[in-house]
């Protein structure tokens, strides 16, 4: 058994740090899943050496820094209510009760969440 092994993270970080942080829980074998809103990528992705993965938001810093990592893209309400640690508040918006839904099932199984820079 590896030594994060069997923990749920929630990555909800973005630039350089909290990527880089949480991609070591990731090689430890936690379970990572990035989560970004759409509309607003975690800025990395269209930073690097590379011009054209740039474009495709695939910037060598971004993949470098979330490999190993599952990812999921949720609108920002959504992600407002999770960082802030209140689920009764991510419950109420009925707007869209697919994703709240799916969201509230990921959070109620994880043990940890990643919510800075």
């Amino acid at each position: 058994m590896r030594p994060f092994e069997g923990i749920r993270v929630l990555d909800f970080t973005h630039v350089y740090a909290g990527p880089f942080a949480t991609v070591q829980l990731a090689v430890m074998r936690a379970e990572v899943i990035k989560i970004e809103a759409p509309g607003k990528p975690d800025q990395i992705r269209l930073e690097g050496v590379d011009e054209a993965l740039n474009e495709q938001g695939l910037g060598t810093s971004y993949v470098f820094n979330n490999q190993g990592k599952k990812a999921i893209s949720l609108k920002r309400r959504s992600l407002f209510c999770v960082s802030k640690h209140n689920l009764a508040a991510l419950r109420q918006h009925q707007d869209r009760p697919r994703a709240v839904g799916t969201l509230a099932a990921i959070v109620s199984r994880s043990g940890w969440r990643a919510v800075r820079y």
